[in-house]
């Protein structure tokens, strides 16, 4: 052929149906990738493969390529004067040129094409490598290098690499075919992409998916339950306060996050950008530290889960261990088995789970609404809870905006000289709230971790992203706001801060005058604490139903916060155990735990992760639950380390690209995701959950406060990371990567080639397509 356009014909017979026949010299089917940086490398490492080990008989009509063998040689025996991602590409072009080659005067061919940039940028990115192949198969052997990686065929790679197949003779039908070299090459990147044992995650997780479980996976005790900490230490309006601080630092560490997740798309989740960016030890000790966090946590919500029942004095959950046992073991049983079925079955059942917690809360804003107005037969309530005025200053029952002082041992009548008046102790009260409502929204990130198994998260995750911030307004900021109008912010009945407990013991809440107040005690039910845990009747949210006389509302109420313990703890079952799945990929943790079923489930990460929800047995005994609370404590921070550790991560991130012009400007058009205001947003974000990891345990500082246990239940995480990361650093050795070393092309040019569904769905929408995404955001 005397036409480099016919190449565009050829190999994409989908924008031409004109064919056309290969030369003597037409490509090998392998497509060959280059790598930079994957080793720590900052030079080009170009791969070859010898002409006996092309494999051409598996070639289709698709995959063969018309080019002029004289350019060709040319270029073998010339030195390429470009340079670039395309410089192969833009040889044969210019030496087409300089021949007066007509079909050549507009350029790249596929410029002649309608081609929106995502679809441009990949198959220039293939053309190129043909070129490159066929220049490098004309060399003589001396001068090719060799191959470090095994080749996967550009077909196979978009059928198998990242899509799990359907059912099983769909994935040996589909499974890629390694040309491999003479000798047996492994590296740890290798490993990371191409797993030894033949099955893997699969990609089947959909947008609506992520987009519930990116909230699903948070809403539950901590808004429910703890929140009532923050109120009563920080009073209504330093509580939203403390909701919308924590809010804005989630949404700097969630855009960072999503950043990277959606222009690198690899399984290696938290553990592997923070090795990648930042350092191996780094990742490693990271990565551990949100396991444990997680695999912890399922056994938290379990044993959160079955003392709420105790609000049903009938179940007798805190006195038989025969009930408790069963509870735990259903509860405990029905997450597992969740988490080891086919991943599109437990996307819907999070998607289920997600749906109703979200019907419930905006049942339970309206609710508020109603009691606030008078609804139920009680008075309009209005603002009083937040006007200063409204109080009873003859009992110290002082309403306000703000709690009157500072005090951790406040009983809701406790006079305000006995804390820390002023701004300072309104600054304090702030702090304090701002660190309890942290563990509210531990877990958002749970949606980057599931893109790992989402059919397309260059599209999937930032359509997600998008939606976090509104879902953080309505349904933790407002739903904050609507209860804190409608209950005292000292109420003895909420838990306080330092204790864990009820301000004055469940017997005297009939006598009390602070109760008696704002409503009175007209329900019977078990407000007792076990061992730490609420029953459920210490929730702000049924504390304001209790007052308002509405105790079948109450009843039902915590019947749904126990759903919410359940459901969280599948969501932490899930991410625990991908995050070893990870771990393991990338040489941090055992082999075995890489292991894949047919359907894709890890199933050794999710039964050792599962492993640890036995702990949750300990609740027949509430000694056991105490020494169980206390170890769970330790690591309870680890979560908000990880948001620091992400910021961290994407700044280093940032920067090294910035180095990297030849891989992808943030401003180029083809950029998947780019989150807005960075780097500022990053750094906003590590400042802020720096500063809250290490303000974790303040109060052990102030005077007469010191209490060894809550202290290393505060730092407990950063103690274990620094025994992590130090192990690591002395055993293997590594070092921080400069910024212009760092390694952004593996699983990002994979992800670059195949080309999803972009060429259409990003850039061309029907009116059903439009119809559809207003559904699933009211959804």
């Amino acid at each position: 052929m005397d036409s480099i356009s016919s190449v565009s014909v050829n190999l994409f017979p989908s924008l031409n149906n004109t064919g056309g026949n290969s030369d003597g010299d037409s490509d090998s089917s392998a497509s060959l990738r280059r790598l930079r940086g994957a080793f720590g490398q900052n030079e080009e490492v170009d791969l070859s493969i010898p002409e006996e080990h092309l494999d051409l008989s598996t070639s289709s009509v698709e995959d063969e390529v018309s080019l002029d063998s004289n350019i060709i040689t040319e270029i073998v025996n010339n030195p390429i004067f470009e340079d670039g991602r395309f410089k192969y590409l833009r040889a044969y072009e210019r030496l087409a040129a300089e021949r007066d080659m007509k079909d050549m005067s507009n350029g790249i061919p596929l410029q002649t094409f309608e081609l929106n940039d995502f679809e441009k940028f990949v198959k220039e990115s293939v053309l190129n490598d043909k070129i490159q192949g066929r220049v490098i198969a004309k060399q003589p052997k001396g001068q090719q290098k060799e191959t470090i990686l095994n080749v996967v065929r550009e077909q196979d790679l978009a059928d198998e690499f990242y899509a799990g197949g359907n059912d099983e003779n769909e994935i040996k039908n589909r499974r890629p075919k390694l040309h491999k070299q003479d000798k047996e090459y492994t590296s740890d990147v290798e490993d990371l992409y191409f797993p030894t044992n033949k099955n893997r995650l699969h990609r089947k997780l959909s947008v609506r998916h992520l987009q519930m479980i990116s909230l699903g996976g948070t809403i539950g005790v901590g808004l429910f339950l703890n929140s009532g900490k923050a109120i009563n230490i920080a009073g209504g309006f330093g509580a939203l306060l403390a909701f919308a601080i924590v809010g804005v630092v989630v949404l700097c560490t969630m855009m960072s996050f999503c950043e990277m997740v959606t222009f690198v798309s690899v399984i290696d989740g938290v553990s592997g950008l923070s090795s990648r960016f930042v350092d191996d030890a780094f990742g490693f000790a990271t990565g551990w530290l949100y396991f444990l966090s997680f695999a912890f946590g399922v056994a938290g919500e379990v044993v959160a889960g079955v003392i709420m029942l105790s609000f049903f004095p009938q179940l007798k959950t805190t006195s038989s261990k025969g009930a408790t046992t069963g509870f735990v073991f259903l509860f405990l049983g029905s997450i597992v088995t969740s988490n080891l079925i086919d991943i599109r079955v437990f996307g819907e059942i999070e998607y289920i789970s997600s749906l109703i917690k979200l019907l419930w809360v905006v049942v339970m804003m309206i609710v508020m609404i109603v009691l606030n107005r008078g609804g139920f037969g009680g008075p309009a309530l209005g603002f009083k809870y937040w006007m200063r005025s409204k109080s009873d200053f003859k009992n110290d029952i002082i309403f306000g905006l703000f709690r009157p002082s500072f005090n951790l041992y406040d009983n809701g009548t406790n006079p305000p000289s006995e804390g820390i008046e002023g701004d300072t102790g309104r600054f304090l009260s702030l702090v304090t709230a701002i660190l309890v409502v942290c563990y509210a929204y531990s877990g958002t990130e749970i949606v980057c971790i599931a893109a790992c198994e989402a059919k397309n998260p260059r599209k999937a995750l930032p359509s997600a992203m998008r939606r976090v911030f509104w879902r953080i307004v309505i349904f933790y900021c407002l739903s904050a706001f609507l209860v804190t109008l409608n209950i005292y912010a000292g109420d003895p009945r909420l838990l306080r801060y330092l204790s864990g407990k009820t301000g004055i013991d469940a017997s005297e809440f009939a006598t009390n005058v602070a109760i008696q107040t704002v409503g009175g005690a007209h329900c019977s039910y078990d407000s007792s604490v076990f061992a730490g845990y609420g029953s459920g009747a210490q929730s702000p949210w049924i504390v304001a139903l209790q007052s308002a006389g509405q105790c079948d509302f109450s009843t039902v109420t915590n019947v749904f916060l126990v759903f919410f313990a359940v459901s969280c703890g599948n969501a932490q079952l899930y991410v625990s155990s991908r995050t070893v799945y990870a771990l393991a990929l990338q040489g941090k943790a055992p082999k075995f735990l890489t292991y894949c079923n047919r359907n894709g489930i890890p199933y050794n990460s999710v039964m050792l992760a599962g492993a640890f929800g036995l702990l949750s047995f300990t609740c027949v005994s509430e000694s056991a639950t105490v020494v169980f609370q206390n170890l769970n404590s330790v690591i309870a921070s680890s979560g908000i380390f990880v948001w620091f550790a992400m910021c961290l991560t994407f700044i280093r991130f940032y920067y090294g690209l910035k180095r990297r012009p030849d891989i992808m400007s943030r401003d180029d058009p083809s950029y998947p995701y780019k989150s807005p205001f960075q780097p500022y947003t990053a750094i906003i974000g590590m400042c802020a959950t720096l500063f809250m990891v290490l303000a974790m345990g303040f109060v052990v500082f102030l005077k007469h406060e010191w209490n060894t246990l809550f202290f290393f239940s505060s730092y407990g995480s950063l103690m274990v990371f620094a025994i992590l990361y130090a192990g690591y650093r002395v055993i293997k050795g590594s070092s921080i990567s400069s910024l212009d070393r760092l390694d952004f092309d593996s699983g990002r040019t994979e992800m670059d080639r195949y080309i999803w569904d972009g060429g259409t769905d990003y850039n061309h929408k029907s009116f059903r397509d439009v119809l559809r995404k207003w559904l699933s955001f009211l959804a």
